[in-house]
């Protein structure tokens, strides 16, 4: 191990100790009286509401592969032998600020801060097909540090259905690097956490419509094989500790993960932000417009412009 690799790991580690202290620090001096659904939304790391009628306006643009190439807010990124697997959404599409950018939304996610948060790439929509196997499908939690994902079922989900398993609490633990989910060690601490907490698996089964909003980047979760399922999925983050803090992050994507990772702006989309609850300082991830710094990648800096 070379001088630079020792460097890079000492200043990753400090960068998830700084975040890990700022959530805390938040959370001693800046807590504040919450309504019900937010509380357990703090307790448990995630909750669930309603996108009434998201899944009819989504399922008219996604009902074949010709529906969705005419469409001018939805990309095809990938797919498999069954078919389309991941769609990217513009931040154009007008079902995002009917239904996910509203003020409900916006006070669960910015509670559970306590501070400004960011989109973190944008939308996805997501096939699953019967019987796929994916490493998902082990416990893990996600790249980002105390990342918050919105998981919005377009399908109803039962209990043959692809779905996920969330253990409920357990995003109330700290890390200070991102655990290997297929580590002993970490599937130690999942099985005691499940041998002490048995009745904390939360399953996402239901109706179209419904809507998780989960901390992934802390909390255990799985994703459960069976029947097919489409979701509507985006993640948001507090702080940039998914990127290693490294400021070359991002150049060596293919041209199709661009279009996962950062949008143009435009007038309409301006338009959109101002009527909305969220701030652009939310969209400034995907937008390239994060005030550039130390460790902000220069990529997400693009657009800078100093107002």
């Amino acid at each position: 191990m070379n001088i630079a690799t020792i460097k890079y790991k000492i200043v990753i580690r400090l960068m998830y100790a700084y975040s890990n202290c700022m959530y805390l620090l938040k959370k001693i001096f800046r807590g504040q009286l919450y309504g019900e659904l937010s509380s357990d939304f703090k307790k448990n790391g995630i909750v669930k509401i309603k996108s009434e009628g998201i899944s009819e306006d989504v399922s008219k643009m996604i009902a074949s592969e010709d529906a969705i190439n005419q469409s001018k807010v939805l990309t095809i990124i990938n797919r498999n032998e069954n078919g389309v697997k991941g769609i990217v959404v513009d931040l154009e599409a007008l079902f995002l600020w009917t239904h996910i950018f509203n003020d409900k939304v916006y006070s669960l996610i910015s509670k559970y801060y306590e501070g400004a948060f960011y989109l973190r790439n944008l939308p996805t929509i997501v096939f699953n097909y019967d019987n796929e196997d994916h490493g998902a499908q082990n416990f893990h939690v996600d790249w980002g540090l105390r990342q918050l994902s919105i998981m919005v079922s377009l399908t109803d989900v039962l209990n043959t259905s692809t779905h996920m398993e969330y253990l409920l609490g357990s995003a109330n633990k700290l890390y200070f690097r991102h655990p290997d989910r297929l580590s002993n060690g970490f599937k130690k601490n999942v099985k005691k956490y499940l041998n002490t907490y048995p009745q904390s698996i939360l399953k996402t089964l239901g109706q179209k419509d419904d809507t998780f909003i989960f901390d992934a980047g802390n909390g255990y979760h799985r994703q459960v094989g069976g029947g097919s399922r489409i979701m509507l999925h985006l993640n948001f983050v507090e702080n940039l500790a998914y990127t290693n803090w490294d400021n070359k992050w991002g150049q060596e994507h293919k041209n199709n993960e661009k279009a996962y990772w950062s949008c143009n702006t435009s007038r309409n989309l301006e338009s959109l932000i101002k009527k909305c609850s969220f701030p652009l300082e939310t969209f400034s991830l995907v937008l390239q417009q994060k005030r550039p710094s130390m460790f902000i990648p220069e990529l997400l800096s693009k657009n800078w412009k100093d107002s």
